[in-house]
């Protein structure tokens, strides 16, 4: 049975991890999300670190929002996704490790979702000021499921089912001008008329389906080629398709008439204006690009810029938060390779006498530079520093479930700043309440510039596995 020995962390991350104003600039796949208000008057922008709301006659600040999770005692990663939010920008909903969160602007506080009669799997955005769109199943027999797609009304237990089937529903959304629900039943996209409460079918097939990016009134859909294409506006009826190679470079219905915009980076476009993020400002740190955004408001017509907001840092604020996370950083992997102690060179792990330091509260597990083996992480200990300032180490992850305990190991390489470079899965050892079902023992030999890993495990009944793995500071 592995020994656990306790160390705590060094510092615990607090809300002044992301003190700053205005929003964090972004790598290109972290861009910012934005809604705008049906009447046009205001923009919310969300970050994982931020929200903001902006006033579209003047572009200036309306107020700000730490994005922090008071009740979870942790920031949004950086993968928080905006799924919606209401006609007035009054509050919105995001989904972050497969959770949904809803805040609310003009309390600045987050908020639990409205109680319903039935189990929410999925909220899909705001309709009818701030009723939601949601998903949900029913058992019709023991093996049986009824799918739902329905709104949830404030103030009623009792979503009203605007559509069913037996099969999963997918790729549920909200138009952004909030007149249509649109989704995929099994391989043909259907659309819900909010003011005639009618479903008809959209003609466009394809494996995926958007709207974000088009004009108001405008469904696209794509198949594994992206250049397989089709648009159809459900207002005018209007259609226009792409075969095999002939929408390469289409990213807009040619109809819609967009003028002189980037047709990828457009968050939305109504009869008047068209919204596009826009890069401000941007510093590149070796391989990594980052972007200060912003959003520029169009003349639809004239295609002539009538605003630009600049809701991103100023540039040193950014830089002096970069070099603070960069020793905040550094700070952390000290913090991580203490707890492992060095190993003897030739080392034979005996999973009955091994003895591990709990390591699952420390910042550098918890925001994800170590990938989690279990319920609880322990630190082995370390195979052999490198030259150049990286290490490799030997880590546990620990989960109990049902009376079943198991433990999974692996070797894990990091560079000098910490950087996950290269692991070793090594397998896992199983003990039930009966005895050990499965058990893996290693050995590990050489020297920085080549580990040599031998891996055997066995189980009951079957004939015991035997692996070999290599890998060393040669590696970086």
């Amino acid at each position: 049975m592995i020994k656990i020995i306790l160390l705590l962390s060094l510092a615990v991350l607090t809300q002044v991890a992301f003190a700053q104003s205005l929003h964090l600039w972004k790598t290109a796949i972290e861009q910012p999300q934005v809604r705008i208000s049906q009447d046009g008057s205001k923009a919310v922008v969300f970050t994982f670190d931020r929200i903001s709301t902006w006033d579209l006659s003047t572009g200036t600040l309306i107020k700000e929002f730490s994005t922090y999770i008071d009740s979870e005692n942790r920031w949004p990663t950086t993968d928080a996704k905006l799924i919606d939010a209401d006609a007035s920008l009054n509050e919105l909903i995001f989904v972050d490790n497969d959770k949904y969160y809803r805040f609310l602007m003009f309390m600045n506080a987050y908020s639990a979702f409205p109680e319903s009669s039935v189990k929410i799997q999925k909220y899909h955005g705001y309709v009818h000021g701030n009723d939601l769109v949601v998903q949900f199943f029913e058992n019709v027999k023991l093996i049986d499921l009824n799918y739902f797609v329905a709104i949830q009304e404030q103030g009623n237990l009792d979503p009203t089912k605007i559509f069913s089937s037996k099969k999963y529903i997918s790729q549920v959304e909200v138009s952004l001008d909030k007149r249509a629900i649109v989704f995929r039943d099994v391989d043909s996209y259907q659309w819900y008329d909010l003011s005639a409460k009618k479903i008809a079918s959209l003609p466009i097939k394809g494996s995926k389906f958007e709207f974000e990016s088009l004009p108001d009134g405008w469904v696209g859909a794509y198949g594994a080629s992206r250049f397989d294409l089709g648009f159809y506006n459900y207002d005018s009826k209007t259609k226009e398709f792409y075969k095999k190679t002939a929408g390469y470079g289409i990213f807009q219905p040619k109809a819609a008439n967009l003028k002189d915009v980037n047709s990828l980076d457009v968050v939305r476009a109504t009869d008047e204006h068209v919204y596009e993020l826009v890069p401000i400002n941007q510093l590149t740190e070796g391989k990594v690009n980052y972007i200060a955004y912003g959003l520029k408001v169009s003349d639809r017509n004239e295609g002539q810029e009538v605003l630009r907001i600049n809701f991103s840092q100023p540039s040193e604020e950014f830089q002096a938060f970069r070099d603070g996370m960069k020793e905040r950083m550094a700070e952390d992997f000290r913090e991580y390779k203490i707890n492992f102690n060095q190993l003897p060179a030739n080392f034979k792990f005996d999973y009955n006498q091994a003895k591990g330091r709990e390591i699952t509260n420390l910042r550098f597990l918890q925001e994800g530079r170590q990938p989690m083996l279990g319920d609880q992480e322990f630190a082995i200990g370390k195979l052999g520093e490198c030259s150049n300032g990286g290490v490799i180490v030997l880590a546990m992850g620990f989960t109990t479930k049902g009376g079943t305990q198991t433990s999974n190991f692996a070797v894990f390489q990091y560079d000098a700043q910490g950087n996950l470079i290269d692991s070793r899965d090594l397998g896992k050892t199983i003990r039930s309440s009966t005895g050990v079902v499965q058990v893996t023992n290693f050995d590990i030999s050489g020297s920085q510039e080549m580990y040599k890993i031998h891996v055997k495990t066995e189980g009951l009944g079957k004939a015991p596995t035997v692996r070999n793995y290599a890998m060393g500071c040669g590696n970086l």
